[in-house]
């Protein structure tokens, strides 16, 4: 959004995403109660109208500098590193804007553990 938002109005953005022109502090989701909802658009089925914020925040609150995480040819991560779905990676990559990358299929090692046979009862396996 360039162009800067009007006073009083609010804008849902993800985290790490590009903050409207003209806003100083962002206002975390679990910090509002949410008010009144209007049909959404483009698929959504409502937004958000108005919400209470719960918190007072001062300018830069919540809010990171581009560059101030990663600087240009910082080491994000290693070749041999795990691109897990929910351990943040993807995100990491497209912050710092690659599109595209070489993967390797990772393996599981499975070993079987062979336990000695003793005589035990049940109240001492579960222990």
């Amino acid at each position: 959004m360039s162009s800067p938002l009007p006073p009083g109005s609010i804008y849902r953005i993800n985290t790490g995403g590009p903050l409207p022109a003209g806003t100083d502090a962002v206002i975390m989701v679990e910090d509002t109660e949410l008010v009144s909802t209007v049909d959404g658009t483009s698929g959504i089925a409502n937004e958000e109208k108005e919400v209470e914020v719960l918190v007072q925040v001062p300018p830069a609150d919540n809010v990171r500098a581009p560059g101030s995480d990663v600087r240009k040819d910082d080491l994000v991560m290693r070749a041999g590193d795990r691109v897990s779905r929910g351990g943040g990676e993807v995100g990491t990559l497209a912050f710092v804007g690659r599109k595209e990358v070489s993967i390797f299929p990772y393996y599981f090692r499975l070993s079987v553990h062979k336990f000695p046979r003793s005589r035990c009862t049940k109240s001492q396996w579960l222990r």
